[in-house]
């Protein structure tokens, strides 16, 4: 499912692919940005290393990830 996909992922593979998530991780974990483990460190290490609640934590992206394909799907 995409949720175990996005749960996977490294934080600077989802920030390069879908820029827009920036603000997610602002909210949730402002050091993610810019962080030297980023490229090595996936969602689930976040929501751990930081006690964040993970489901949420996806969705959010999710949802962020959903609107930014959505757009970019008009621009086309």
């Amino acid at each position: 499912s995409d949720e175990y996909k996005i749960a996977e992922m490294t934080v600077q593979a989802i920030l390069a692919r879908w820029p827009h998530t920036a603000k997610v991780f602002n909210h949730y974990s402002p050091v993610c940005i810019g962080c030297a483990i980023a490229p090595f460190c996936t969602i689930v290490d976040v929501a751990k290393l930081y006690h964040l609640p993970l489901e949420a934590f996806i969705n959010d992206l999710k949802k962020v990830i959903q609107e930014s394909e959505a757009a970019a799907q008009k621009l086309k």
